[in-house]
This record gives C-alpha cells, sequence and structure tokens, in this order.
C-alpha cells in the first residue's frame, strides 16, 4: 500500500476551482490500480481508494480517522528495512494481528 502526505496537492489546472481540484485529486486515486491511503500528518487516515478497502477489507467509512498504523501489520516497516532476505510478496502478505472492522 502506498502512502502519501494530505499536503500533497497536485497543481491546479487554469481557472479550476479549489473543489473542481479536489475532485481531480479524488478521481485519479480512485483510478489508481494500486491500494492508496492519505494521512494527515498526525498519522490519520483522511482519504483511501476502493483498492485500499479491499484489500484491507474495511468500507472508508470505517477507516477514516483512524491512525493509520491501524492498518499496517505490526513491525511492519521495520521488517522491510531489517529483513532484506524477505521478498516484498512476503512483506505484503502480512496480516494486521488485530482485526480493525467488522468482517464484510
Amino acid at each position: 500500500m502506498k502512502s502519501t502526505s494530505a499536503h500533497a496537492r497536485l497543481p491546479a489546472a487554469a481557472g479550476e476551482t479549489s473543489q473542481e481540484s479536489a475532485a481531480r485529486y479524488r478521481g485519479l486515486l480512485e483510478a489508481a490500480p494500486d491500494a492508496m491511503v492519505v494521512v494527515n500528518r498526525a498519522g490519520e487516515i483522511v482519504l483511501l481508494n476502493l483498492q485500499a478497502e479491499k484489500q484491507v477489507g474495511c468500507h472508508r467509512d470505517e477507516l477514516v480517522g483512524q491512525a493509520v498504523t491501524n492498518i499496517i501489520p505490526e513491525g511492519f516497516a521495520e521488517r522491510l528495512i531489517a529483513d532484506d532476505l524477505r521478498s516484498a510478496a512476503d512483506a505484503l502478505a502480512q496480516q494486521p494481528s488485530v482485526p480493525i472492522c467488522e468482517p464484510a
């Protein structure tokens, strides 16, 4: 799953309002083939796409406002850095140890 700061902004097209720019940003996010999660500086989920919902197994209404660490398996980033023998596929197959929403 990729993440980015909520403060990252796409440049507005000429004459585009902030609402139009936000809609364009959401459209690009939804069109992405990968799971995408946008977090604020506090690490809270502010936006995610359908692929992220599918990967996590929760509806976005259940995820927005939660700490992004709730959907990342404990020690995930640390294991990726420390264990260069493990493939990315193995690391991504790791599931969160605590369910964060009701199963669909």
